[in-house]
């Protein structure tokens, strides 16, 4: 089995994911405060996003336009993969700063789900199925 190192963060890496379009590219979530875009093969970074805050999860829609991340400060931040911006910034928790630890985006891009250390699973409309 082939293995590969590669290090594009300054803090613990908390996340990563594969885009479902393109399983070259990943992302990532760091403790740095950064989710990275990567392209496996060249060792690229693509794009860095800054979430704020540890990331704790990240998430690509099917479609692939689409970046979900969350993490510590209970925000979750939805990203434009093709243009590069933050589209929507979200409070998970409804404003008590609770850690988000996962995060989802349905098949459909109809719904986005979250869960988060008290237990609690959170689901939302995701606005631009």
């Amino acid at each position: 089995m082939e293995h590969k190192k590669y290090s594009f963060h300054e803090g613990a890496v908390r996340a990563l994911c594969f885009s479902p379009k393109n399983q070259e590219i990943i992302a990532t979530g760091s403790a740095d405060g950064f989710v990275k875009l990567v392209h496996l093969p060249s060792h690229t970074e693509l794009h860095a996003f800054h979430h704020q805050g540890d990331v704790n999860c990240v998430a690509i829609s099917s479609s692939a336009h689409y970046l979900l991340s969350a993490g510590d400060t209970g925000l979750a931040k939805i990203w434009n993969l093709i243009t590069k911006e933050e589209v929507q910034v979200f409070d998970v928790h409804n404003q008590t700063p609770t850690p988000v630890y996962s995060c989802a985006i349905s098949r459909s891009e109809e719904k986005c789900i979250f869960s988060t250390w008290d237990g609690t699973i959170h689901i939302f409309g995701f606005p631009y199925a």
